[in-house]
C-alpha cells in the first residue's frame, strides 16, 4: 500500500545493489546489528528529546533485551496511562516496543522495570494483556497495586467459543 501511494518501487531511489553495498560496508566496520541499533537510537536523541532505551547484554556481551519508547509514546503513555493498552476511545496505543530474549518471568520483569523508568516511576492502575499468566505474575511483582484485566477481543473470543457448543456432539 504504501509502495502505490508513493509511486511504486520504481521511485524509492535506490536498488538492490545498495541494500548489499550499505550491508558489506556494515560488516567491513565491524559492526553487529545491535551496535547499529544503539548508535541509531542516540541519533533520534539528538531530534527527540523524549527518545528512551533500554538494554541488556547477556554473559557473552551479546545484546539480550532491548526496551524503546519515543517522545510520543512517553507522552501518550502520560494522558492514556492509567490503563495499559487503550486510549479513552478504548483504541490501542501503543507506549513502547521491545525485543526480548525470551518469555520468561525475569525478561518481562526487565521489561516492566524499563517502562517504569521511562514513564518517570509512573505504574499503571490496570493492565490489560491477552491472558498469558506468566504475564499476569509479573504484572503484580512491578506493579503491585495494579489491577489486571484480559483484553476484551481475549474476553469476546473465549466467550463466542463456549457459546452454542454445549451438547453437541
Amino acid at each position: 500500500m504504501l509502495t502505490v501511494l508513493s509511486g511504486g518501487f520504481e521511485t524509492i531511489g535506490f536498488e538492490i545493489k545498495d541494500i548489499y553495498n550499505a550491508i558489506e560496508k556494515q560488516m567491513w566496520a565491524g559492526e553487529t546489528d545491535a551496535e547499529v541499533e544503539l548508535t541509531f537510537f542516540s541519533g533520534l536523541k539528538s531530534i527527540d528529546y523524549g527518545m528512551f532505551w533500554k538494554y541488556s547484554l547477556d554473559g557473552e556481551k551479546r545484546l539480550q533485551n532491548l526496551f524503546w519508547c519515543d517522545g510520543t509514546s512517553r507522552y501518550d503513555c502520560s494522558v492514556f496511562g492509567n490503563v495499559l493498552g487503550v486510549d479513552h476511545h478504548m483504541r490501542t496505543v501503543v507506549f513502547n516496543y521491545v525485543i526480548l530474549n525470551n518469555e520468561s518471568e525475569d525478561s518481562y520483569v526487565w521489561l516492566l522495570r524499563p517502562f517504569l523508568e521511562a514513564m518517570k516511576g509512573k505504574p499503571p492502575k490496570s493492565v490489560m494483556t491477552d491472558g498469558d499468566l506468566v504475564i499476569k505474575s509479573t504484572v503484580g511483582i512491578v506493579f503491585p497495586g495494579a489491577h489486571y484485566r484480559l483484553c476484551s477481543w481475549h474476553l469476546l473470543r473465549n466467550a463466542t467459543a463456549k457459546v452454542g457448543r454445549f451438547g453437541l456432539s
